[in-house]
């Protein structure tokens, strides 16, 4: 195992006792954060934690009380020792964060890495460990079902892998299982070749979803149940549209419908999923005006906790879309955008209440947040902006 500096980020070599590929150690914060025990805290007050592009010595990881009653963030420490740690994933039932390192060179190795961030009794959080992520610049995390693996989409390498976990949360492995993707689209300067950009479990739970943004396609796999390996479903394939890019994807609570958000032609398209795992698209709809004639991306898409509205941003556009989901049909409806008073708006997260939505704008260095209409769905900006450089994810602690 390794261990970190806890000040300066760079790393020491201590002899290997344990999971070859794994560093251990710990990352102090700048402040001490969550203070306080279990029950001492008014019920309103939550986390929020927010990744970022930043080197090791700089503070990636921001740390903030969340207000759930008035919307309100106030900073409450950061994490150093991970290089952008451009994508967070919060365990839903362990005090464990794990947090990419988007880069494409990990102790002399062609790829990236993958961190634990864990609470100790003081209620600190610190880097624990750190791995391999099977491939160049890993840009987004699910968790297999019943939490036994980590799923790894890196971009760069064009792959997916699986992670093991033990039952607290932890690393029992560096990546494994690697599955290298294949193909390219028509878009010659983002399509040249694979670009694995998102990976998540599917209503089947043991079938796992990959969009890929350079084969226009999402891949399917069945997860083994010890989280350590990964089988293609290549009957499973969808094709998007020639140059449309996928990028992410969500489901609906009841496992029925999924929609997929399209990075290069900003389109979403909405799928059915058969009793197999199969999707098909039933609708694509835009997510710009169509007055619209400037360069704009798209992003992120998440499904409201209630699951009446959709929403998704625009960088460039630089704004968040609302659609109003059919009960019956699950079709979209556009209900207008919504600028997200800043520039390049590359994630945000709902509230797990549904009353709030906190967007980060990459390029303004901003988190905003917007109070949810809970009877139309729509937004508005609330409070001032708060500073935080470069943040690219967003999300709430239970």
């Amino acid at each position: 195992m390794r261990e970190r500096g806890a000040t300066s980020g760079e790393l020491y070599v201590r002899p290997r006792i344990a999971v070859i590929g794994i560093r251990s150690g710990g990352v102090a914060l700048t402040t001490a954060i969550n203070r306080g025990t279990k029950g001492t805290m008014d019920a309103a007050l939550q986390t929020v934690v927010v990744g970022s592009y930043a080197d090791a010595d700089e503070a990636g990881i921001h740390f903030f009380a969340w207000d759930a009653d008035s919307g309100t963030l106030t900073p409450d420490g950061t994490v150093t020792g991970v290089t952008n740690p451009s994508y967070l994933l919060p365990h839903p039932t362990r005090d464990r964060i794990y947090a990419v390192g988007e880069t494409t060179d990990y102790e002399g190795r062609a790829g990236g890495s993958v961190a634990v961030l864990a609470r100790d009794d003081s209620g600190q959080w610190s880097v624990v460990q750190e791995v391999f992520s099977g491939g160049g610049a890993p840009c987004h995390l699910g968790l297999a079902a019943a939490e036994r693996g980590l799923l790894v989409a890196n971009y760069m390498g064009g792959n997916v892998a699986i992670i093991p976990l033990t039952p607290n949360g932890d690393f029992a492995e560096e990546a494994q299982s690697v599955r290298q993707h294949q193909g390219s689209g028509p878009h010659v300067q983002r399509q040249e070749a694979a670009h694995a950009h998102c990976f998540l479990a599917g209503p089947m739970g043991a079938i796992a979803y990959t969009a890929d943004l350079g084969c226009d396609a999402v891949f399917a796999y069945e997860v083994a149940a010890s989280g350590d390996r990964l089988t293609p479903l290549t009957g499973l394939t969808y094709r998007a549209r020639p140059g449309a890019g996928p990028r992410h994807l969500t489901f609906s609570s009841d496992g029925r419908f999924g929609y997929l958000l399209n990075e290069l032609n900003s389109t979403i398209d909405v799928l059915t999923v058969s009793p197999a795992g199969g999707l098909a698209c039933r609708q694509t709809i835009p997510m710009l005006p169509p007055d619209w004639s400037g360069h704009s991306t798209a992003a992120e898409v998440l499904i409201h906790p209630h699951g009446r509205w959709l929403y998704a941003s625009n960088r460039g556009h630089d704004s968040l879309a609302v659609y109003a989901i059919g009960a019956d049909e699950g079709h979209l409806t556009l209900v207008g955008h919504v600028p997200t008073q800043g520039e390049e708006p590359r994630n945000f997260r709902i509230s797990p209440d549904g009353r709030h939505l906190i967007a980060a704008n990459q390029r303004t260095h901003t988190l905003v947040v917007f109070r949810v209409d809970e009877a139309t769905g729509r937004l508005s900006a609330i409070g001032d902006a708060i500073d935080v450089p470069r943040p690219t994810c967003v999300q709430f602690l239970r």
